[in-house]
């Protein structure tokens, strides 16, 4: 498995859920970072109890957010959840999130999903991570790579994933 970045002007956000119980105490995190790997954001938040669908949602509906304050209107979304991505795909958003993904949708000028396996965005893993400890509402945001992170994921790098 390879890790790699956009290209041209889009802006790679790579996006996790996490909960600590399926339901449980539920938290977000995501890393936006532009085509030549520089670290734009990182972020982590907490969601309350959810399930892990749901908290894979709030974390692609808060990355592409940050993107559009920012005025990133080109977004590539990794995730390592199926479930979330095919719902994006085939636009069955669930109803807690579907005004907030109406709005991102008409406002990007363009988006595409990719489907990652978590040993390749284990940045936006840890971050959801952390996301599970924090409070509803609380959230940690970076404005670099933190340093929590010991790396990050490279283009140039070969993950395994072992069955």
């Amino acid at each position: 498995m390879f890790f790699l970045f956009t290209l041209g002007n889009k802006i790679l956000l790579c996006c996790d859920g996490a909960a600590r119980k399926n339901p449980g105490e539920a938290g977000y995190g995501f890393i936006g970072r532009e085509s030549a790997g520089v670290v734009l954001i990182a972020e982590a938040g907490g969601i309350w109890i959810a399930p892990n669908y749901m908290a894979n949602f709030f974390a692609i509906i808060n990355a592409c957010e940050w993107a559009i304050s920012k005025g990133l209107l080109q977004v590539c979304i990794i995730t390592d959840s199926p479930a979330a991505l095919n719902s994006l795909i085939n636009k069955r958003v669930p109803w807690y999130v579907q005004t907030r993904w109406n709005k991102i949708i008409s406002t990007l000028v363009s988006y595409e999903f990719i489907h990652s396996y978590r040993e390749v965005n284990f940045s936006a893993d840890e971050l959801s991570k952390m996301g599970a400890t924090l409070m509803r509402g609380e959230k940690r945001t970076f404005l670099r790579k933190p340093s929590f992170l010991i790396s990050l994921e490279q283009p140039d790098k070969i993950y395994y994933r072992f069955v």
